[in-house]
């Protein structure tokens, strides 16, 4: 019988197939082979509300079977990517292949910065405003942005601090501020729907 792809290929999600880290409980650190998708994506209309919490799933497979590591540790672990992004996850298997159930916020699939913008270093020492991190995912995602969609994406960055009334202020200044740097404009000037200037 043939082998079950990981994932459904043609299914439109994004997804990460490649090298990472899981860092167990103990501080312990093997690599392994991810295979992820992202069950939450701004980007997408068919989004259930529970993956809201749960924004990414997949599995991990060790690289060295013989470490005597044993992937079912990792409850909870961190998932690092080979850029250095990281999330928190739940083991749900093991010791060799295990499930991953997520229990933070994709470590995949935003966009890589702006190349004409702050570099790799300036970024890894500086949190993003909320402006940088807004800029970036609708640089690479495009499409129509309202406040909704907007504190969604701020929330995937890590930029979801306060209640849901400040997030969508803090999303609304957000367009704001992306809007007079040129990068998007309003479809209405009469609504705080936006897209890119040069759609």
């Amino acid at each position: 019988m043939a082998e079950r792809a990981p994932f459904h290929p043609g299914d439109g999600q994004q997804r990460y197939v490649g090298p990472a880290t899981v860092v167990l409980t103990d501080g312990r650190e093997v690599e392994v082979t991810a295979s992820l998708v992202l069950r939450y994506d701004p980007t997408r209309t068919d989004n259930r509300e529970s993956d809201r919490d749960s924004t990414w799933a997949g599995s991990i497979t060790l690289l060295d079977e013989e470490s005597g590591v044993d992937l079912g540790d990792a409850f909870p672990g961190i998932l690092r990517m080979p850029d250095g992004r990281e999330s928190a996850f739940v083991a749900t298997g093991g010791p060799i292949m295990s499930g991953c159930s997520a229990i933070g916020p994709a470590p995949f699939g935003m966009p890589e910065p702006d190349a004409s913008g702050p570099s790799q270093e300036e970024l890894a020492t500086r949190l993003l405003t909320h402006q940088e991190a807004l800029a970036n995912v609708i640089r690479a995602l495009g499409g129509t942005w309202d406040t909704r969609r907007a504190v969604t994406a701020l929330q995937d960055a890590g930029r979801a601090n306060g209640d849901r009334r400040q997030q969508e202020k803090r999303a609304r200044q957000a367009l704001r501020d992306v809007a007079a740097t040129g990068l998007i404009v309003k479809t209405d000037p009469d609504s705080a729907t936006y897209r890119l200037a040069e759609q």
